[in-house]
């Protein structure tokens, strides 16, 4: 039962992430929280290189992109970029055993003409934390195992 309402919660929140994608004019709001939170996961799997931090924290400017897309002046070059700079530094943290399947993903998501944010960001960020998941599975595994932190 209580998978069963997890489940539900989760297609409830894609949900409206995919309407506010679609509604008239376009709402950016999720989508800028969501790139908040892959931004911390990401950045706090390198909790002391503040080099890296910085990276991510420039490619990942959530005000920027909440301004570019609520002019419309983003150009779609853009939003690949910065998809791009996702599954990079999700292959970068990732353990090689992951390699393949990270891709496979980044091969289809290259092979892309357009991209209809509704039907394509949904997807892609559930695919970000299905990645972040596991690494961080990972890396409390292997804590657990040496002791570390």
């Amino acid at each position: 039962m209580e998978h069963a309402i997890k489940e539900q919660m989760v297609k409830a929140y894609w949900d409206m992430f995919i309407m506010e994608l679609q509604a008239e004019p376009k709402k950016f709001d999720m989508l800028c929280v969501i790139i908040q939170d892959i931004k911390n996961r990401l950045c706090s799997l390198t909790p002391h290189r503040i080099d890296l931090q910085n990276e991510i924290c420039e490619s990942l400017d959530t005000d920027w992109l909440l301004e570019m897309l609520s002019t419309n002046s983003m150009d779609p070059k853009h939003v690949i970029q910065l998809i791009m700079f996702i599954i990079f530094k999700l292959k970068q943290y990732s353990a090689p055993n992951e390699d393949s399947q990270l891709s496979k993903w980044e091969s289809s998501v290259r092979e892309l003409q357009t991209i209809e944010y509704a039907t394509f960001l949904p997807k892609f960020f559930q695919d970000c934390y299905r990645f972040l998941d596991i690494i961080d599975k990972q890396l409390d595994d292997f804590r657990s195992t040496y002791g570390t932190s």
